[in-house]
């Protein structure tokens, strides 16, 4: 029997995160039916136990990454488990324990945000522990620990099962995301293109969005590089491949169709143009929109008359500008609407790898996989924080300290003594930098707030196995909204606890009162301690500010060379994407001081001059390389490489880090734009023949260096205003 229509778009609706909370929930389910069939309810929830565990590093993810990260944390919260199991019956051993496990467990951050399941397992674990009926020790605690390890060992299984099934799915998703944020980013530039350049706050505010949109692309598209790198060889991940290779080469595309803007003027010609320019990229943008439909709901595209037939209104309207005026000496106009041409392509060969029209070479699956994200857990990584100024360290410290104070505190408080929930609220409240703490204090109280009442009903109705299913309900609503919704997550977590502390036991008093109290005092243990051993954006300043321009030289490197079509493109594409972190980062350090005390606060205008000056660059170094690659027939070596040569000389001269020679007073500011580079090609009565490449190429050239000069006496005066 076929299913119905609206079912079958809602399945396909579902977005990756959705289908990783359903999954963990029907296996949690799963754990807690095979183990209550075979032990009764006391060891469904002890099997239960295990089981969440190991979901917390459940996430969407390759088979040889899902196992490396979800038997790790299956183990730290056994072991955690069996640890507050013996100490239980010691409160002062405990309340060390718990100090030792949050400092242990934040140190683990060290090898990255892949490993925040596995830093927080070990503290549900404790909590989850300190829930229960003191266990003695002997006999029954082994019996505990064998449940929980086989409710553990069934999920890990359930997981790599559901991993395997899913992947195709996991896919077709990422670069359905990818595709998204690229749509945004074109509809995002597109309000930008269509502003006339000058700096009022509307512009600015526009620029910052726009950086926003490229960030969120960039993460996007390394998710997919996550999954589709590193999938076995196939027809359809051929495909895919081609789809996400164009996709990076339509971003590089558009980075560089930003630039000159300024050259226009707001004159009638100006207005059309960027009008035109506008159009063209809303019409890709909803091109765009229709090849990401099509993959996640697995239908044929639209028919047209052309593949890319939305964006045809702003590529004609560029055409006609060109003709009308094609004796002004305007030289923009033949580079824009070349880049225009090759964006178009670039969004028609999208569609043809979707259809399984296209093909062509594509780079091998070895050097594909180096794109992928780093795995593994290097004892190196931690090694290298092992110093009070890392702020892995000061955070593990602090984790330590404020988890240990509100277990302690939890002992005597006039209310019913609950530190497990005091333990709890300090743990998910704290994060590493002000910002994210002040927005998860916020999050976690209402949603304690909702699920506090959700759990009361819950408990009213005083149906056991509507509380149980309902338990796996926000299990899975809790794993699946943790990195989208923090609320939802908070909420759910909220009612999970509460159900999973009382179901046990039938008819157990619920005290919300004292539960909102729990969490108010323990947001405001979190807030407090994140004023202790401090890591102020200021000291990741200079190496964010250093690692732009190391990537950036890297990036100007491998474009300062004459292109051979012998050679593999993989250098300038590593490096390419270590740009694109690196501004991602800065970007970062932008978005965080804004939470932080006035004092130490830092100037986030010049933060975001800066970035724009590095975009900016990299957008000169994407179009650089554009015209060699594609103009390379109409240039000659020999007059070119020399140029290329010295270009990348005074590169390395600019933006090389010099740690013995610190900047010991402000650097004058440099304007925003050379008038005479930009006046002298605004009157050029050349067109882009031939002959008129290498001028243009020079002057390309000369603005990446004026461009590094600007972005390194940025980065200094940011340097020597913003002390530590």
């Amino acid at each position: 029997m076929k299913m119905p229509f609206a079912y079958t778009r809602l399945l396909h609706a579902l977005p990756a995160y959705a289908i990783n909370g359903i999954a963990v929930a029907v296996g949690i389910g799963l754990v807690q039916f095979l183990v209550g069939a075979w032990a009764g309810m006391a060891a469904a929830f002890a099997a239960s136990s295990g089981a969440i565990y190991a979901s917390l590093a459940d996430q969407p993810n390759i088979p040889d990454r899902a196992w490396r990260r979800i038997l790790p944390a299956a183990v730290i919260g056994s072991v955690c488990a069996v640890l507050v199991m013996l100490l239980r019956p010691f409160p002062i051993a405990l309340g060390l324990l718990t100090a030792t496990i949050g400092f242990v467990l934040a140190m683990t951050l060290a090898w990255g945000p892949r490993a925040g399941p596995q830093a927080f397992v070990g503290i549900l674990a404790l909590v989850f522990t300190m829930a229960m009926p003191p266990i003695p020790i002997g006999l029954p605690m082994l019996e505990m620990t064998g449940k929980m390890l086989l409710g553990a060992g069934l999920y890990f299984a359930w997981a790599m099962s559901m991993s395997r099934l899913l992947q195709a799915r996991y896919r077709q998703l990422a670069l359905a995301e990818a595709l998204a944020a690229t749509a945004l980013l074109l509809r995002g530039a597109a309000n930008h293109v269509s502003t006339p350049p000058a700096r009022t706050p509307q512009a600015a505010l526009l620029l910052r969005s726009l950086v926003q949109h490229e960030v969120a692309l960039a993460e996007r598209l390394q998710a997919a590089r996550d999954f589709i790198f590193a999938a076995p060889v196939s027809e359809q991940v051929r495909r895919e491949t081609g789809m996400l290779l164009r996709l990076l080469d339509l971003r590089d595309t558009l980075l560089a169709s930003q630039l000159d803007m300024g050259l226009l003027q707001d004159d009638a010609f100006g207005t059309r143009l960027r009008a035109a320019l506008a159009s063209h990229l809303t019409g890709m943008a909803a091109t765009l929109e229709e090849v990401t439909e099509a993959l996640r709901f697995d239908t044929p595209l639209p028919t047209g008359d052309t593949p890319a037939r939305h964006d045809s209104v702003g590529l004609e309207a560029l055409r006609k500008l060109s003709v009308l005026h094609a004796d002004s000496g305007h030289v923009l106009l033949p580079i824009l609407l070349a880049r225009s041409r090759h964006m178009s392509e670039d969004v028609a060969a999208l569609q043809s790898w979707l259809s399984g029209e296209a093909d062509g070479d594509l780079p091998t699956p070895e050097d594909l996989r180096l794109f992928v994200s780093p795995e593994g857990w290097p004892l190196a990584a931690v090694r290298a924080h092992l110093h009070l100024g890392s702020p892995i360290l000061r955070h593990a410290l602090r984790v330590g300290l404020a988890l240990g104070c509100a277990y302690f505190i939890a002992l005597h408080l006039p209310w019913s003594s609950h530190p497990h929930w005091l333990v709890l609220s300090v743990a998910v409240v704290l994060r590493g930098n002000l910002e994210q703490t002040l927005a998860r204090r916020n999050f976690r109280i209402l949603g304690t707030v909702f699920g506090c009442v959700l759990t009361l009903v819950l408990m009213q109705l005083e149906w056991p196995w509507f509380s149980t299913l309902a338990f796996l309900v926000v299990a899975g609503v809790a794993h699946a909204f943790v990195m989208v919704r923090y609320l939802v997550t908070a909420t759910a977590a909220t009612t999970m606890a509460l159900l999973q502390i009382h179901l046990p036991e039938a008819g157990a008093h619920l005290v919300i009162a004292e539960r909102l109290a729990d969490t108010i005092l323990g947001a405001a243990l979190a807030w407090g301690f994140s004023y202790v051993l401090p890591f102020w954006e200021r000291r990741s300043l200079p190496l964010a500010v250093n690692r732009v321009k190391q990537s950036l030289l890297a990036l100007g490197e491998q474009v300062m060379r004459w292109p051979e079509s012998r050679d593999s493109d993989l250098p300038l594409r590593l490096a390419r994407r270590d740009a694109y972190d690196s501004l991602i980062a800065l970007a970062g350090v932008a978005t965080r001081t804004a939470a932080e005390p006035k004092q130490v606060q830092l100037s986030v205008e010049k933060l975001s001059d800066l970035l724009a000056e590095a975009r900016l660059l990299l957008a000169n170094l994407a179009s650089t390389r554009l015209l060699l690659i594609r103009r390379i027939a109409d240039l000659e070596q020999a007059a070119v490489e020399p140029l290329l040569e010295h270009t990348c000389q005074q590169l390395q001269r600019v933006l090389a880090i010099d740690e013995t020679k610190p900047v010991l007073g402000p650097v004058a500011d440099q304007p925003h734009a050379d008038d005479t580079v930009d006046t002298v090609w605004a009157v050029n009565d050349d067109v882009l023949s031939a002959a008129a490449l290498l001028p243009w190429l020079q002057r390309r050239l000369d603005l990446s260096v004026l461009v590094a000069h600007r972005m390194a006496r940025l980065g200094d005066n940011l340097l020597v205003r913003s002390p530590d």
